[in-house]
């Protein structure tokens, strides 16, 4: 919130929830003079064609059947020259060469990297990927190995334990229950440890976690231990 000489101005960017099982729609958007209004962007404009008479521009919309394949509208287009950034939805797609991309152990190596980079926000915003991303991201990761160089705030570290994971493509959750159990995303807990470095940075206060020393070890250990407490 910043405070003008009139009145407060409140800014906000939202996500909204189809309440319905497997199906969401995902849309980001702020208040401008006491309005809503969605983002479209340069970059999501990748994504809509206009064909799709049911979905506005910047709506993104995922649909998941009873095996968890997911399907993503409208279908990722054929990029443009405009800004460049990742993204994994082109695996949500009606093909049966994607369809296998989205079972655990058939994902490749640009989805694994894609995934990564996504979930460190130095890298990639709101403005160079797209919502369904941001929260399918977790879910295509390799549970083996890292694929990229980690751009990681020393002495924070924004892994999440297995328990707290989702395997399933229909579990696109950021931060809250997936029924009853807690969830949370890689991408949510990097801008967490973003939030805690630069607040402490802020106050003099150095970031208290235990050092890593291998992180491909730490990471392989996170999300195949059920007590994270074994990987430190």
């Amino acid at each position: 919130m910043a405070a003008n000489s009139s009145r407060p101005n409140l800014e906000i960017v939202t996500l909204s929830l189809q309440v319905a099982i497997d199906h969401w729609k995902f849309v980001g958007g702020r208040v401008e003079g006491g309005q809503w209004r969605r983002f479209v962007t340069e970059f999501s404009k990748q994504f809509n064609d206009g064909k799709d008479k049911s979905l506005s521009p910047g709506v993104e919309d995922l649909a998941c059947d009873r095996n968890a394949v997911c399907l993503f509208r409208p279908a990722l287009q054929v990029p443009v020259p405009n800004p460049s950034g990742f993204v994994v939805t082109q695996i949500f797609q009606d093909l049966p060469d994607m369809k296998a991309l989205q079972i655990p152990g058939y994902r490749n190596e640009e989805i694994h990297v894609a995934s990564e980079v996504i979930d460190t926000p130095s890298k990639t915003g709101f403005f160079n990927t797209n919502c369904v991303s941001c929260h399918a991201s977790s879910n295509l990761r390799d549970p083996d190995k890292l694929h990229t160089a980690l751009d990681l705030p020393p002495g924070v570290t924004p892994f999440v334990p297995k328990r707290h994971l989702s395997g399933l493509m229909n579990g696109v959750i950021n931060f809250g229950y997936w029924g009853s159990l807690p969830r949370v995303s890689t991408r949510t807990a990097s801008e967490s440890a973003q939030v805690a470095d630069s607040l402490n940075r802020a106050n003099g206060v150095a970031n208290p976690a235990t050092p890593i020393v291998d992180f491909t070890l730490f990471w392989k250990c996170l999300v195949s231990e059920s007590d994270f407490t074994k990987c430190f």
